[in-house]
């Protein structure tokens, strides 16, 4: 039998060193950490797997169809969605201030660029918009048409015949408005004319009357009525072709410090040269505007012809009578008028007038 070491008993265990651990724990230890590692990334993948927008947890109410197509985020943004068509956009409905611009009498053809040109260019005399004065002769005899003249926007200058019913209704209306009142002087016409003296009237001028008697009888017809700021002739195209009788009816005007009109019923008419002659503030009739047959569109081309003269003097005359056709066409054409020069009392042309020739 064997002998026993010192001590006797069974042989002492090997130990391992403390903190050394033993292959099978560190085994165990490394299965652990790595399963760890792999749980973790794999939820990591799923939660960025998810579609954006729903929180985890949550279940997406409705799941994208393969048949859509896998735009990038970045390029989805560039892509504006698709508008819906929008409606056909309804005629916008006029102002009522349009519509009644709208109502207003069109130009002829051209009238429009005419009156852009019109606007753009400068008048010679001045720079400023041409003055165009339309004097109404025969006013006294009725008072309706006094009355629907009186009612347009105007200036218009009246030009009053002495001693009817309603001159002086007439004058006194038409200084409250601020529009010139004048002396429509009768005078004796030719006879070639189809006219005789009778026919202008029992305050007219006739050649053979003496000058006092000439003379009374414009002053007559001066008092008549009141508010008297100019002179022009009714008829006269006897007495306007006269010098001598023309000098004398001129001076005596003159001397009241009231401006003349030569109507130039006559084209041998001495009225307006000689007016000028004495230093007297004067101008002539540029256009007839209208005649008892004719009817508003007459009047409209005359007006045209009246604006065409103003541009090229800087000024203009025109004269017409109370019939209705004239009125009518006044009343529409007035407005287009007034756009394109700048409308006046007779007065205010004679003044222009003088101003330009001084130039």
């Amino acid at each position: 039998m064997a002998k026993s070491r010192k001590g006797g008993g069974r042989r002492p265990r090997r130990r391992y060193k403390r903190g050394s651990g033993s292959p099978g724990k560190i085994l165990a230890l490394s299965l652990v950490l790595i399963a760890a590692v792999a749980f973790g990334l794999y939820a990591l993948y799923v939660s960025n797997d998810k579609p954006a927008g729903h929180a985890p947890g949550t279940a997406q109410t409705e799941p994208v169809k393969k048949s859509q197509s896998k735009t990038p985020v970045k390029e989805a943004r560039k892509k504006p969605a698709e508008e819906a068509p929008k409606p056909p956009k309804k005629p916008e409905e006029k102002p009522a201030a349009v519509k009644a611009e709208a109502a207003k009498p069109t130009p002829e053809p051209g009238g429009e660029k005419k009156a852009e040109s019109k606007d753009k260019k400068a008048v010679r005399d001045g720079g400023i918009k041409p003055r165009v004065a339309i004097i109404v002769d025969d006013i006294g005899q009725h008072k309706e048409p006094i009355d629907k003249l009186l009612a347009l926007e105007g200036p218009l200058t009246f030009a009053i015949l002495p001693n009817l019913p309603y001159s002086t209704y007439a004058a006194e209306k038409a200084h409250a408005k601020g529009w010139d009142v004048i002396l429509h002087l009768p005078m004796e016409p030719m006879e070639s004319s189809g006219y005789t003296g009778q026919d202008a009237g029992e305050d007219a001028l006739l050649v053979g009357q003496t000058k006092e008697a000439i003379i009374a009888q414009l002053d007559n017809n001066l008092a008549a009525f009141p508010y008297v700021e100019g002179v022009n002739n009714h008829m006269g195209s006897k007495f306007m072709e006269n010098d001598e009788l023309m000098e004398l009816v001129l001076e005596r005007i003159n001397s009241k410090g009231l401006y003349f009109v030569d109507s130039l019923t006559t084209a041998k008419s001495v009225g307006y040269k000689k007016a000028s002659s004495l230093g007297m503030r004067t101008v002539k009739r540029d256009v007839f505007l209208d005649l008892s047959s004719k009817g508003p569109g007459y009047v409209k081309s005359q007006l045209d012809k009246l604006v065409k003269i103003s541009e090229k003097n800087g000024h203009a005359v025109g004269i017409c009578h109370p019939y209705n056709a004239t009125i009518e066409a006044l009343a529409e054409y007035m407005p287009v008028l007034e756009s394109e020069v700048e409308m006046s009392n007779a007065s205010d042309v004679v003044s222009r007038r003088k101003e330009v020739s001084e130039r």
